[in-house]
């Protein structure tokens, strides 16, 4: 599948696409106020999942290239986080 594709699809279908396909992989989270965004891998692009704990929810998922400033989110929350 590809970015454009994928971000056509409605939320259910990405959320089928991003849980059940063997193509994807998780690989980091952050937090982003009241939102718990977790970092997936595909082929040909990443995916964010906003999941909203108060509601126990997830509110948005989007397709993201692999240019995106948004991974390097990923990896600044990585080196903040305290390792136990």
């Amino acid at each position: 599948m590809q970015l454009a594709q994928f971000n056509k699809l409605t939320l259910e279908q990405k959320g089928e696409y991003t849980f059940k396909s063997i193509e994807v992989s998780f690989l980091a989270y952050r937090y982003y106020y009241k939102h718990k965004v977790s970092l997936y891998s595909c082929d040909n692009f990443f995916i964010e999942v906003y999941y909203f704990p108060a509601e126990n929810r997830i509110t948005k998922i989007e397709g993201i290239d692999y240019e995106s400033k948004n991974v390097d989110l990923y990896i600044n929350a990585a080196i903040k986080s305290p390792t136990s």
